[in-house]
């Protein structure tokens, strides 16, 4: 009767140990760092994954051997390999998701107390509040299999001034933009007409091979022209409409103006009266004066070719 209320004891001491335990021995097992680089090496072909799958085995078989030593203690070392040790991995592979999730709310809470005095001396309320919120966003979205990505916009990106709507992320790649923060100012559910400026902060949700695949173009940078353009290359020049340069009829989005000669419309001189920074939509008409500044050799050949 006391060998057996011994075991019954130790049976029940391991499994409240192993279970308050189970959280942090997860995160040791099997938790991937939470970075974009480790998700880019991880999920691109072109990197070694070598040294990073050896990395993954060491801490497994690391962690095993915890659970080994821990359960020692109690059981005999047959009982530990044999009966013990698959046991608890199974448990814990059935409720992986269960313990992952609590693992994650545990550490939001742990990072949040961590900030809340520094927090508190900078008497930011709000922002308390938006840390609060941005960690509950990345927990709920463990179920989905996705993350809660923070991103800063280059300063030379190829999609700077472009509405969101005209990017298209979501459609082409399934990204979803939670928040845009410029400065002090905190964009949340940017509609489709914002836009993105260097050094942007922005907050995705996606799932790895989404992030991966989104990540080149957002680190995309405009491609300087192979022809230096001098800064005394740019000037101030006017263009007349009529038979020659064809342009009657024609927006200044039509004309193809901006993409021929690097250059703005800057304004139109018409029955002596002046438009300044007119609308990529002002159709020209029969004797416009147009004012464009840009490449003064681009805007030549544009006035020597006939517009169609």
């Amino acid at each position: 009767m006391t060998i057996e209320n011994s075991t019954l004891t130790s049976i029940v001491s391991l499994s409240i140990s192993l279970i308050i335990a189970s959280p942090f021995i997860w995160a040791f097992m099997t938790r991937k760092p939470d970075n974009m680089a480790y998700r880019e090496m991880w999920l691109d072909d072109k990197y070694n994954h070598g040294p990073l799958v050896v990395m993954e085995i060491l801490r497994i078989i690391l962690g095993l051997f915890i659970i080994g030593f821990w359960i020692e203690n109690y059981f005999s070392p047959l009982v530990v390999t044999f009966i013990a040790v698959p046991v608890v991995i199974a448990v814990y592979y059935l409720f992986s998701k269960r313990i992952q999730k609590f693992y994650r709310r545990l550490e939001g809470r742990f990072i949040t107390n961590l900030n809340e005095r520094e927090l508190v001396r900078r008497g930011s309320e709000t922002r308390n509040a938006d840390v609060m919120s941005m960690e509950g966003i990345r927990q709920d979205m463990i179920p989905w299999d996705a993350h809660m990505v923070d991103l800063v916009v280059p300063q030379n990106a190829s999609y700077l001034a472009k509405k969101l709507e005209d990017l298209a992320w979501r459609e082409r790649f399934g990204i979803n933009i939670v928040y845009i923060k410029r400065g002090e100012q905190l964009i949340p559910a940017p509609g489709k007409t914002e836009m993105l400026l260097p050094f942007d902060e922005i907050g995705i949700i996606a799932t790895d091979e989404q992030v991966t695949q989104f990540v080149k173009l957002f680190d995309s940078k405009t491609i300087p022209s192979s022809q230096t353009t001098n800064i005394n290359d740019i000037a101030l020049q006017k263009i007349v409409v009529d038979e020659h340069t064809k342009l009657k009829g024609h927006t200044i989005r039509s004309s193809a103006i901006r993409e021929l000669t690097d250059g703005l419309v800057v304004g139109i001189e018409r029955n002596n009266k002046r438009m300044l920074n007119p609308e990529s939509t002002t159709h020209f008409e029969w004797g416009d004066v147009i004012w464009i500044v840009g490449n003064w050799r681009k805007i030549q050949q544009f006035k020597a070719q006939k517009v169609v």
